[in-house]
């Protein structure tokens, strides 16, 4: 561009520096800045917050506040889109106190907020642990007419999990599901994976089934959820005809449409769960002749599924199962990691059957 003498104009440096902040390549954009500011080309309000938004993403927050003072001095007022960017990077650095008193500070300066800033500020007191604190600004949202959003709504509801406050959690979840544009298939998993942790399997088990009900489709991370806790509180037969129903979609009604726009929602993740959880059963060939066929249908375990089935039969005292396994896996194209070595040096030294498995090893 400027080889054929055509000079930048604002907007140009402004779209290349919002790219570099966008790629955490904010010292770049800082340089690109003092370039633009150079040429004499003058920032704008969009610029300023890009460096700022940049900085803080990566965590140098007290680089952002000096570059502040300094964009202050050229004439910049800091904004909402500013704010946010300053308040979401003290709340990322654990700074809770220095977070609200900027927020604080925003409000005495008259700057405008929005659903975006509150999110920002409930999310953040929320992980502080002040649930009640982030409560408290949904009714200042509503004072100011601020309409909040399903996002607002699933940080308050995570926040409350989080803390074991199950039955607050449900309330707001009942309170959103009165408006049918709050029905959201995160808030379901927040609240799945909410009930599960605090062992309350079979709430979480209503909870996906009024999903079913109201057409809200679940995605990989609610299955997870779900068969997760199924598995931690020993109900294996649920778990895996969950685990099925993920897999082979037996209810057109509900896989019709997938979260990710995939038409196979089984994850890696999911299959590890349940090899694990029926290994820690003793139920060693059944989750052996669920991993078989889940190849042969094309789908592909990666190392850590199969070091935990060898840990298994290394467990069980089939250390012939554990070598086959071993093989089995070279076979499919994947590389035996120090963790395959380590449990199958285990399982011999258990069984003192020193000579055939470290030969068998030596040689691979």
């Amino acid at each position: 561009m400027t080889q054929r003498r055509i000079s930048p104009s604002r907007i140009t440096y402004t779209i290349i520096i919002l790219g570099l902040c966008r790629t955490q390549r904010a010292d770049d954009a800082y340089r690109l800045f003092n370039i633009m500011k150079d040429t004499g080309c003058k920032p704008d309000f969009v610029t300023y917050n890009a460096l700022l938004d940049g900085f803080c993403t990566l965590g140098r927050v007290d680089d952002a506040l000096m570059f502040l003072n300094y964009f202050k001095k050229n004439g910049y007022v800091l904004d909402k889109q500013g704010c946010s960017s300053l308040i979401a990077g003290l709340f990322r650095a654990r700074r809770f106190e220095d977070a609200q008193l900027w927020y604080q500070k925003m409000n005495e300066d008259n700057v405008e907020t929005d659903v975006v800033l509150y999110t920002i500020m409930m999310k953040g007191l929320s992980e502080a642990g002040k649930v009640n604190d982030a409560l408290m600004l949904l009714s200042e949202m509503t004072k100011r007419d601020i309409v909040p959003d399903n996002q607002c709504y699933n940080v308050l509801i995570k926040g409350f999990c989080d803390m074991g406050l199950l039955d607050m959690a449900k309330s707001l979840h009942l309170e959103i599901s009165k408006n049918d544009c709050f029905l959201s298939n995160c808030t379901y998993a927040i609240l799945i994976c909410g009930m599960c942790k605090n062992g309350l399997v079979w709430e979480a088990q209503k909870i996906f089934d009024e999903m079913e009900k109201l057409g809200c489709y679940p995605s990989v991370f609610t299955f997870n959820a779900l068969i997760d806790g199924l598995c931690k509180v020993g109900k294996l037969k649920k778990a895996q005809l969950l685990f099925c129903k993920m897999e082979i979609g037996r209810k057109p009604s509900l896989f019709l449409r997938l979260s990710q726009g995939a038409n196979r929602v089984l994850d890696v993740t999911s299959l590890q769960n349940m090899v694990e959880q029926l290994c820690g059963s003793g139920l060693i060939l059944k989750a052996y002749n669920m991993l078989t066929q889940l190849v042969d249908s094309g789908f592909a375990p990666d190392i850590l599924t199969y070091n935990i089935l060898i840990n298994g039969f290394c467990r069980a005292g089939n250390i012939n199962g554990a070598f086959k396994l071993f093989r089995e896996l070279q076979l499919k194209g994947l590389s035996p990691d120090s963790v395959t070595y380590g449990i199958l040096l285990m399982g011999v030294l258990l069984l003192k059957e020193m000579k055939m498995p470290l030969g068998c090893l030596m040689r691979c």
